[in-house]
């Protein structure tokens, strides 16, 4: 029941229950995403800024990272918008309860300011593979009321907010929303509805892109309503393999034929189908090694990795030296020197050089392919191809397109 979970409870009441009892695995990315926040946490209770800690290495449950120059960059513009704009008191990776609004609800903050005026609530979704708009965000309206309630209404009379998140990674992603308390208490008041459902032993499950993407049960495959969501979007009518012969085939429907509502339905759960897919495969490959059957397949050794060195010091001293015994090679043969990014050569040498170089028409930047959003996406719609076509029917009425 926390609050970056309730876009899952609150839309399937029998999701924690399902999840009850099963481990929570966190994903490569959330544990960088931890390591990305304990670099933007030293920031800003420091003076530094995210290029000082360029070289530093962290742990996060058997995951090791390094802050490079192109995580710093990610990190610096966040950082800079909070010192120009967040005024009154800060407080950073703070706890707050949600007790009111969610039984027992509580989480950390990553930030929040109260100032005279304003309440400010910010945070970072360091991932980039889906896209996070504030604009009456779940997780985001519960930490701005658990804020209010635990902190900030001891220091300000403000019951204007402003919900920030700041996903610098992903296209599309993060944003501004200008909201007030009462419109807070309005969603808690119904969040805390949809929570209560969430009590009855029997609550309903109730399949979804948003609920079933991070359901531990879902990832364990012990929810068969899932499983059956999943197989409805692949085919209609997919023939019962257990029962039949090894000739059955599967027959996905024409997207030619389908309807334009139901193609956009499939295309906005794709990311869980495939989620959905790469778990079926990987059980497959677990039956497999295990000596378990998987009809029709077998198993084999994939490609081998890229050659690495076992030790980099040890290799580099060595080569030296051959390289030396040699007449006939030079130094500069073990080494590659490579020019940084644009976006690297900011972080590392500032603005002022970045803008001469952009003057100078040094820097360019590939227009964004055509994609296919979310409605509730605040990126503005641009016009089709047929639209941007000259109207020929209307030039004296001879001209047909």
């Amino acid at each position: 029941m926390s609050p970056s979970g309730a876009h899952r409870w609150s839309e399937c009441p029998g999701a924690p229950n399902a999840e009850d009892g099963l481990p929570d695995n966190a994903s490569f990315a959330a544990k960088e995403g931890t390591f990305a926040h304990d670099i933007r946490e030293r920031c800003l209770k420091t003076d530094k800024n995210a290029a000082d800690y360029i070289g530093r290495k962290g742990e996060v449950e058997g995951e090791k990272f390094e802050c490079d120059d192109v995580m710093a960059a990610h990190l610096q513009h966040g950082i800079d918008r909070l010192r120009k704009t967040a005024k009154g008191h800060w407080f950073i990776e703070t706890a707050v309860s949600m007790e009111p609004w969610v039984p027992g609800g509580f989480g950390t903050l990553d930030f929040g300011a109260a100032s005279r005026k304003l309440i400010v609530v910010d945070d970072l979704k360091y991932g980039a593979g889906i896209v996070v708009k504030p604009l009456r965000n779940l997780q985001l309206s519960l930490y701005g009321l658990g804020f209010w309630r635990t902190i900030a209404r001891a220091y300000t009379k403000a019951t204007d907010f402003l919900i920030r998140i700041d996903q610098p990674r992903a296209p599309g992603g993060g944003g501004e929303w200008e909201t007030t308390l009462g419109e807070l208490k309005e969603m808690g008041s119904e969040l805390k509805r949809r929570a209560k459902l969430t009590e009855d032993p029997n609550a309903p499950r109730i399949p979804g892109v948003s609920q079933c993407r991070f359901c531990r049960a879902a990832d364990a495959g012990t929810c068969p309503e899932y499983e059956r969501f999943n197989m409805k979007l692949l085919a209609a009518g997919l023939p019962n393999l257990d029962a039949e012969d090894d000739d059955a085939e599967l027959v996905l429907e024409d997207p030619k034929r389908m309807s334009p509502k139901k193609r956009s339905f499939i295309i906005r759960h794709t990311p869980m189908i495939k989620e959905w897919l790469a778990k079926l495969h990987e059980e497959a490959l677990h039956d497999a090694n295990m000596g378990r059957p998987v009809p029709g397949m077998k198993l084999v050794q994939g490609r081998k990795g890229p050659r690495q060195w076992s030790d980099e010091e040890k290799a580099e001293r060595l080569l030296k030296m051959y390289v030396q015994e040699a007449d006939d090679v030079d130094l500069e043969a073990i080494y590659k020197m490579t020019l940084r990014s644009p976006t690297q050569v900011e972080t590392v040498l500032g603005k002022e050089i970045y803008s001469k170089l952009e003057r100078k028409g040094l820097i360019k930047q590939s227009e964004g392919r055509l994609a296919l959003v979310d409605d509730a996406d605040k990126r503005p719609a641009i016009k089709s191809a047929i639209a941007l076509l000259p109207n020929l029917e209307k030039e004296n009425g001879k001209r047909k397109g």
